[in-house]
């Protein structure tokens, strides 16, 4: 966009950066969030259910399913992983996520989801 000085007539150019962020939610409240993180999409947990046990934290990083090998890569790959895995009644997802700068496995329950 750009500005104009309107008592000289000089206009300035100016970029303006809005960050992009998506949300994915479970109808348990499990929370997602996905944003770019300078080079690349992120998903950060955000919110966790109280009967989610399998070792997810909220800040975790959500590198990749494990199950798959799939690198979360892009804005929609948690939402993807998580539509697929629960049509394909899947009920335990296992990830490796970052945190506290070292990688850890932690599983994600899709049980409650199918009710």
């Amino acid at each position: 966009f750009a500005t104009r000085d309107m008592s000289t007539g000089q206009q300035a150019d100016q970029s303006w950066f809005l960050p992009v962020k998506q949300q994915t939610v479970l109808a348990d409240g499990t929370r997602f969030e996905t944003f770019f993180g300078g080079s690349d999409w992120q998903t950060r947990v955000v919110e966790l259910a109280p009967e989610q046990t399998g070792g997810l934290q909220a800040g975790d990083i959500v590198a990749s399913y494990i199950a798959t090998s799939e690198v979360l890569d892009d804005r929609t790959t948690i939402a993807d992983i998580l539509t697929r895995e629960q049509q394909n009644g899947t009920e335990q997802l296992t990830f490796a996520v970052m945190r506290d700068g070292s990688l850890w496995v932690a599983n994600l329950s899709l049980v409650a989801e199918a009710n």
